[in-house]
């Protein structure tokens, strides 16, 4: 039985240690360069309600590459994009915004990128009142 409770601190620790933000080394702003695979989920707003899938290509300063990047709609619309730019804080902290060639801004109001630097998870909303939930996956 001893054996067993020192087995389960043990790995309880190490889970806390692991999600800890403290345990994550820092972030730069050229982490977000790349290409990165995106899942999102809509619901907000009628046009844009279901999910979308897509790519962004970021470059090491952040900024947008408009022609490498587009996202499809669950109703088969594509959104492309007229500018855009991702940025990383030191703590991982992940934000930015993307316009819309249709006129409308999404931005990234809260996400945070893991420790091994290939995935964001974020909170999005829409200049129309559209929000969601968005991964990034690299």
């Amino acid at each position: 039985m001893k054996v067993l409770k020192t087995m389960i601190i043990f790995f309880a620790s190490i889970f806390l240690v692991s999600v800890s933000p403290g345990a994550q080394a820092a972030c730069t702003a050229t982490h977000i360069a790349g290409t990165w695979r995106v899942f999102a989920v809509t619901g907000h707003v009628p046009a844009y309600e279901g999910t979308a899938r897509g790519t962004l290509v970021f470059s090491a300063t952040g900024a947008l590459n408009t022609s490498s990047s587009s996202l499809v709609l669950s109703t088969g619309q594509t959104l492309r994009f007229s500018n855009g730019h991702g940025q990383v804080g030191s703590t991982c902290k992940t934000t930015g915004s993307l316009v819309m060639t249709n006129g409308k801004t999404m931005t990234l109001v809260d996400g945070q990128m893991n420790g091994s630097r290939n995935f964001v998870s974020a909170v999005y909303k829409q200049s129309d009142g559209d929000v969601g939930l968005v991964n990034f996956i690299k």
